[in-house]
Formats: C-alpha cells, structure tokens, sequence
C-alpha cells in the first residue's frame, strides 16, 4: 500500500511576505517513489528587500533570489492565490489521505492555511475523525536522532542529484520540498534500522513459552 507525502514550503524576500511556494505530492511504495503532481507558484513581490536578515540571507543565495524573482515577475498575488488554492482543493480530493510535511510547520503551514481561510477553505491541517492532516515537522524528526542517540545520515532517496544536474538549486520551492521529503525519509529509515531488530527482539522475548 502506498505512502502519500504532502509537502510545502514557501519562499520569503520579506519576514510573513511570500514570493514563491512549492506543493507537492510524493508517492512512495517500498523503496520507490515518484511525485504524483507539484505546484510552484510565484508572484511579483518587486526585487527590493528592506529587512536586513533578509537582505543577508538572499544576498548569499543570489542566483535562487533572481529565479524566485524571476518566476513571480508581473504576477499578481490574487491570482497565485487562486492558484494555489485550486491545487489544494482538488489535492485533498484526490488523495485525501497524506502525511504533511514541512520544515517550519509554525511558518508554512500557518502561512497556507491563512491563504485558504482567506478564500473560505477548509485547512490544510484540518483534523476529523477519519482524516489526519497535523503537520509533521522535518526539523524536529531529525533532531530526535541525537536524542535515541542515533546519528543523522543523508542519503539520496528521492533523485536530488537529478535537480542539480538539471540546474535547480537550493532555496527555490520545488528543490527544498524535495529536501524536506528526503530528510524525513532518511530519518524514517535510520530508525527503522536501528528500532525493528530491537523491537522483533522484544517480542521474542516477551512470548509466552511454548
């Protein structure tokens, strides 16, 4: 049975100002994978910066700055809302059950979820009694290895490699979903590695003699 993976990340020039986001949707069954559908969405948020964390931060992420710019570029807001809330909607039709996935949920998907509200849709972490959508946060997953006293080992498992042999680069949307998505996967998979013999031990262990 497959695993499906939503997962978001939005760009910023400016402190709760997005640029640009990425949606996508990872199947996964085994060890295979694919992405089943992907939004990038941009809007013209103009080329100036006036934060000065901002400012240093893109200044040393120039050529993902451009792109995003670039991609936005006479773009209204308006309308890439309605994009995205359109990708959302039909998303959470198709494929109602996923694990939700950020870096940040606090910022991303707060950041989604205010869009959607604005245009009187449900939120994307929306909980029911059949549907669990809370946000799992990558940033936090990989930190729980230290504290299992396991150490963090990124591996390739979802073709990063093929985004930067095709120019992609880091802090753009659709790249960093990507890398959110293989975080937690290498988390799971450090995990389960270390976790199933011990727990297979356990209930060999703990079986009622014969």
């Amino acid at each position: 049975m497959p695993h499906h993976y939503v997962i978001v990340d939005f760009e910023c020039t400016e402190p709760n100002q997005w640029q640009s986001v990425g949606i996508v949707l990872y199947e996964r069954r085994g060890t295979c994978g694919r992405i089943v559908r992907k939004l990038h969405v941009a809007c013209d948020r103009g080329d100036t910066i006036s934060s000065s964390t901002s400012r240093v931060f893109w200044s040393r992420n120039k050529d993902a700055f451009d792109y995003n710019v670039r991609m936005g570029k006479g773009r209204s807001i308006e309308a890439a809302e309605t994009d995205i809330c359109a990708f959302v909607v039909d998303l959470k039709r198709a494929f109602p059950h996923f694990y939700l996935l950020s870096d940040n949920p606090e910022y991303d998907v707060a950041l989604l979820n205010s869009i959607l509200t604005r245009h009187d849709l449900s939120v994307m972490s929306h909980r029911s009694e059949t549907i669990y959508h809370q946000a799992i946060c990558t940033w936090s997953s990989r930190r729980t290895l230290g504290l299992l006293g396991l150490k963090h080992q990124t591996t390739d498992m979802v073709g990063l490699c093929r985004y930067h042999e095709r120019g992609i680069l880091a802090h753009t949307p659709l790249f960093d979903c990507m890398k959110i998505l293989n975080d937690y996967l290498c988390t799971i998979d450090i995990i389960a590695k270390h976790t199933v013999p011990r727990r297979w031990e356990y209930m060999c262990l703990s079986r009622d003699p014969a």
